[in-house]
């Protein structure tokens, strides 16, 4: 072992950032630091992607450097933040051959590179043993830094990364310049491979997912309804820790982090389970965990959203008085005195997000709508709804109110007409080709407009019409007068039960040719109706109207006075005491067999299929998964959690 150590000192190498010199290790070790962290600013250093806002939002920027960048700023106009070590040399040289806007400056951009140089923004720990040295760190001696790279079978040691200037991003398929705000903020160049840069990893991801799940899970989590699952049902998360203990996040049985605080509706999988991301507490900070790598303290985050694939993260909020800051993939993108909230993500990986502040003339609240591209939406004097993006053809919606208080629906800051008065929902189809929302038309007048044509006029409407899978159809509920009415594209739905007292639950079957609708009318008397035609007539509350997959069959829900029922083709199932009606009832994908859970006397959950059999456990996760064999879901007795499966003949 010593003398393979010896001859791995000789053979390693040390090649000067700013010039030829070789040194050997030997005789060198004593002073040969490798860096350490912070994790995500030393992971932006591997990749060349390093900024002096990158040192800023990691609070590694001395006082100096920042009146450096407001003086550059204000005297040459130039963009301090945004330069990285290249683009620092750059001005050097030009203020040694005369510029006159940098020459006073030279000190100063001396000063920032040699520390940028040296590394001093990165936390460092003395060499033990040059064989401890993975491939990609960063190593320096007496200011001068380097990479260890492999050299065959003994590493070798490369000129630290330099970063090229942020000339150009990619948005699309077209290059273009990088945005800057007043603020000097720009966009990454790209996302980084972490999900967030930050401190401290906790899994070496991806964290698989279990074969077999089958965990004995803490009392604490269970009593506390701490535990998440991914939409796969293949990726588990819980919370352990008692009240007023430490808490950390166990992923598929493998242990995170301690923290002072998680809570379990901050965390986010991504709908199959590839990443995942979590707010945590630490002291008086709080930290968004994602794929098990911390981000950048907060005194209060105020959004964390997520792509569905999880390539990129975008995570704001408040870092002091009045200061909030917004990072793109670990890289801040935004500073600003403005609130930050609802941020959301475009297909195309651009992301969006409200800004709430008050104007410094006038006083006045002001809300707007801001892109990682830079651009300030128009300032309204609220924004009423979370921004949308659609995703077939991504196009931004959110409703917006002007200083008379009218609302309405902007659409790539394009204000669609007419007014939507004091609405506060509306709809439209993934691929942005529709849209609807509810118009006053007059005291007491309502009409629903689609794709700004003005429908007809009624006493009220509820929702905004609500749209096939494809597109092609719509219907809503209204209200003339005192009776109840269905409009199904455009056409007011004919039946013969007199004053309706409501209509609920209209869909449409998934090939958009049927739809379906329950009419209340009696005491307590409805009919459930297919394509204007009556199925069953019975008496309750009828909720969550489904259709099989291939449209030939439809169940609900109903609730009774003191019991429930699941209903199949008009068919009600057995009295129970309480189903589970957050969400509809599951056909399999043949239509064969009807999933839904139920709540029994004693408290126990069942998963029951239509007319077949039917599972009781302590708990179940209202939610099946249907296999080629049968149909799997998870449960917990006791404090063991397990997926199980229902075979199916």
């Amino acid at each position: 072992m010593r003398l393979h150590s010896m001859f791995l000192m000789l053979a390693v190498l040390f090649v000067s950032v700013t010039g030829s010199a070789v040194f050997s290790w030997e005789g060198l070790a004593s002073v040969v630091e490798t860096a350490t962290g912070p994790e995500g600013l030393l992971q932006m250093e591997q990749q060349g992607k390093v900024t002096v806002r990158a040192l800023r939002g990691w609070g590694r920027l001395p006082d100096t450097y920042v009146k450096l960048a407001q003086q550059l700023r204000q005297d040459a106009g130039l963009d301090l933040l945004g330069a990285d070590l290249a683009q620092i040399r750059a001005w050097m040289t030009q203020a040694e051959a005369g510029d006159a806007a940098l020459a006073t400056h030279l000190d100063g951009l001396k000063g920032l590179a040699g520390f940028m140089e040296g590394g001093e923004h990165l936390e460092w720990s003395p060499v033990q043993d040059a064989a401890s040295l993975p491939e990609g760190a960063l190593v320096r001696q007496e200011g001068k830094r380097w990479t260890v790279a492999s050299g065959g079978a003994t590493p070798v040691v490369e000129p630290a990364p330099v970063s090229a200037p942020p000339e150009a991003v990619t948005q699309g398929s077209e290059a273009v310049p990088a945005p800057v705000s007043e603020e000097g903020v720009e966009k990454p160049a790209s996302p980084s491979d972490a999900a967030t840069a930050g401190m401290g990893a906790s899994w070496v991801w991806p964290v698989p997912a279990p074969e077999r799940i089958d965990f004995d899970l803490p009392r604490s989590a269970i009593d506390e309804k701490n535990i998440r699952l991914s939409d796969d049902m293949r990726h588990i998360a819980w919370i352990e820790g008692e009240k007023k203990e430490k808490k950390r996040l166990v992923l598929n049985g493998v242990p995170g982090k301690w923290y002072d605080q998680i809570r379990i509706y901050n965390v986010l999988f991504t709908p199959q389970g590839e990443s995942m991301c979590y707010q945590a507490e630490l002291e008086d900070k709080e930290i968004a965990v994602c794929n098990g790598v911390e981000g950048p303290p907060f005194d209060q985050i105020e959004t964390l959203a997520m792509t569905p694939d999880g390539k990129d993260v975008l995570v704001a909020g408040r870092v002091g008085q009045d200061l909030y800051r917004v990072f793109l993939n670990g890289a801040q993108i935004r500073e600003t005195s403005a609130t930050v909230s609802k941020g959301v993500f475009s297909p195309d990986g651009s992301a969006a997000w409200i800004e709430r502040g008050r104007d410094p003339q006038s006083g006045a609240e002001f809300a707007r709508i801001v892109n990682s591209g830079g651009l300030e939406g128009r300032e309204y004097a609220a924004i009423h709804s979370d921004p949308v993006f659609t995703h077939d053809r991504p196009e931004l919606y959110y409703i917006a109110a002007k200083e008379d208080e009218q609302r309405y629906l902007v659409r790539n800051e394009e204000e669609l007409l007419p007014t939507m008065g004091y609405g506060y929902n509306f709809s439209v189809t993934p691929d942005s080709s529709r849209y609807a929302y509810v118009s006053p038309s007059g005291e007491n007048v309502k009409c629903m407009v689609i794709n700004g044509k003005i429908g007809p006029e009624f006493t009220d409407i509820w929702d905004p019409a609500r749209f096939s899978a494809d597109g092609a159809r719509h219907g809503y509920e209204a209200k003339r007068g005192d009776e109840a009415l269905l409009i199904v594209d455009d056409q007011e739905v004919s039946h013969g039960y007199g004053p309706l007292k409501g209509v609920s639950g209209l869909t449409f079957s998934p090939d958009a040719k049927r739809w379906a609708a329950a009419f209340t009318f009696g005491e307590d008397e409805y009919a459930l109706l297919v394509d204007g035609k009556e199925i069953a007539r019975r008496s309750g509350s009828p909720r969550k109207i489904v259709f099989s997959p291939d449209g030939s069959r439809v169940a609900w829900l109903e609730k009774q006075k003191d019991v429930w029922h699941a209903l199949l083709d008009g068919q009600p199932g057995p009295d129970v005491r309480e189903i589970f009606d957050e969400e509809p009832p599951q056909f399999s994908p043949d239509g064969e067999n009807l999933v839904y859970f139920f709540r029994d006397q004693e408290n126990k959950i069942h998963i029951a299929i239509f007319g077949k059999e039917e599972r009781v456990h302590e708990i179940i996760a209202p939610r099946a998964a249907f296999t080629s064999g049968g149909i799997e879901y998870m449960a917990i007795d006791g404090t063991r959690f397990r997926r199980e499966s229902i075979p199916l003949k």
